[in-house]
């Protein structure tokens, strides 16, 4: 993400943190199908090593990649007029308020379709289909694939045409509310085809969301603290990934 940042411009910087999110919502969706195929037809171990391959392969790739120069070529404007970058500049205090802000409702964002992914297959399990472990997960990996169909679909094309119509800050607010009703309408176990559709349209509140809180912080943060300002909330979204399946476990545990 901070690369991205690095290498775009402001106009160009939404569509491409989209196209980062479709890669990345792509990958999730992908590999727990991939996992339980060579789990059940192959061995759980070989599940693993794959996954080594795969990262030796990113980091491979990531090797590729051209030094997007920011930090050199501000340390050599500086070095020109005969100025030193102040180390409190570089600062996570200094970023503004808004760009917490940000962060903190990125966090809230993903700890809920965590807690949701979580327990998602329990839930259809025990409303839906009598405690029939089978039926429940096939029906879960249905309503997740088609979580991640209509996700690249809002990614690669929607989501650029949604924001250039409302702007950033109203995509964000309009994602949330999309996404805090499917939510809502998840919690009432009306039918199966309710709780499907809830699902695939949550996908375009979460895709709005994301997408929005990333390009946004890239806004609000100041040129040179650009690397910070999306690290701050990737890592606000991994927290809420880590977050998310244990609060959903203990609450499942001691909560009725």
């Amino acid at each position: 993400a901070a690369y991205i940042a690095d290498v775009t411009t402001e106009d160009e910087r939404p569509a491409c943190m989209a196209r980062w999110q479709a890669a990345a919502v792509l990958g999730m969706s992908i590999g727990p199908v991939l996992g339980g195929l060579v789990n059940n037809y192959l061995h759980w171990r070989l599940a693993c090593w794959i996954s080594a391959v795969l990262a030796i392969l990113s980091l491979c790739c990531l090797c590729l990649l051209p030094e997007s120069l920011q930090v050199a070529k501000k340390d050599s404007e500086l070095a020109a007029q005969g100025q030193t970058q102040s180390p409190v500049a570089s600062s996570l205090y200094c970023l503004p308020w808004s760009m917490w802000f940000v962060a903190f409702l990125a966090f809230c964002q993903m700890l809920g379709f965590t807690t949701f992914e979580a327990l998602g297959a329990v839930y259809v399990q025990w409303e839906f289909f009598d405690g029939s472990a089978n039926p429940a997960i096939l029906f879960i990996g249905v309503a997740l694939s088609g979580f991640a169909v209509v996700s690249m679909a809002m990614y690669t094309v929607a989501y650029g045409l949604i924001e250039r119509c409302l702007g950033l800050s109203a995509s964000l607010v309009l994602g949330s509310l999309v996404s805090a009703a499917c939510f809502g309408v998840i919690a009432f176990p009306i039918s199966q085809w309710v709780f499907l559709a809830s699902v695939f349209v949550l996908a375009v509140g979460e895709s709005l969301v994301l997408t929005s809180t990333a390009a946004l912080a890239t806004e609000l943060a100041p040129p040179d603290q650009l690397g910070q300002a999306l690290g701050v909330v990737v890592l606000s979204q991994d927290l809420a990934m880590a977050l998310g399946p244990l609060a959903a476990g203990a609450a499942y545990e001691h909560l009725d």
